[in-house]
């Protein structure tokens, strides 16, 4: 039994040592990757004091977007609150929609002999996949309550089928 012991017992340290290794390697890269995009969390509602940006979270590092088809219109709304409309950038490319931007928070705080500014600054890009060919040269877009929101008209529909007269 001790010699059946011996031969399980190195199998499963090898195990171990990888699993760790694999461990490990998994908690850097989510450690890594958690810092990889500028959070901004400034809260700016009235009576409560400004934050500080975060420096470790993953609150900005992918903005919510939906895609709407209505009857007449595509409409893409993009949630990216703490924006300046000046610093948005909107461009249609092989119909997907590109949205990018620059965010910068700042916090200031005095005290009696303490003096401490804190800024941060990034950029973000958002690109949506489209669910047809749309004109982009018909889009309109506008920015509200820390909503982009970007309309296309569809496109007529494609007549299948039609006669022609001869004359």
């Amino acid at each position: 039994m001790k010699s059946g012991s011996k031969l399980l017992s190195k199998p499963l340290s090898h195990v171990e040592h990888w699993w760790r290794h694999v461990e490990n390697g998994w908690r850097e890269l989510s450690h890594l990757a958690s810092r990889a995009m500028t959070p901004f969390s400034a809260d700016k509602k009235a009576g409560q004091e400004s934050r500080a940006p975060e420096v470790y979270s993953v609150g900005w590092s992918l903005l919510p977007a939906e895609v709407l088809e209505g009857d007449k219109d595509i409409v893409v709304n993009v949630e990216a609150p703490g924006l300046d409309k000046q610093h948005i950038d909107i461009e249609l490319v092989q119909q997907r929609l590109h949205i990018r931007g620059e965010k910068s928070a700042e916090k200031e705080s005095r005290d009696k002999n303490v003096h401490i500014i804190e800024r941060a600054y990034g950029s973000f890009e958002r690109v949506v996949a489209l669910p047809m060919v749309v004109d982009g040269s018909k889009a309109t877009a506008t920015y509200k309550r820390g909503v982009i929101s970007v309309s296309f008209p569809k496109p007529a529909p494609a007549v299948k089928r039609k006669g022609i007269a001869v004359h």
